[in-house]
């Protein structure tokens, strides 16, 4: 399920996930709160830290 991930390089992996939690916490500090980016961002940095 996830052989698309671990074909990609490693900066590509983690640049994925911070660009989300990065764009996240900037629309907190702009008071939104959108959870689903947290989430998403929190599952594409595990998915980079285990397969990796």
């Amino acid at each position: 399920m996830l052989d698309w991930w671990i074909d990609l390089p490693s900066w590509l992996k983690y640049g994925v996930a911070l660009l989300v939690l990065a764009i996240s916490g900037v629309m907190w500090i702009a008071g939104w709160f959108w959870p689903w980016g947290w989430g998403v961002g929190g599952v594409l940095l595990m998915a980079a830290l285990c397969i990796d």
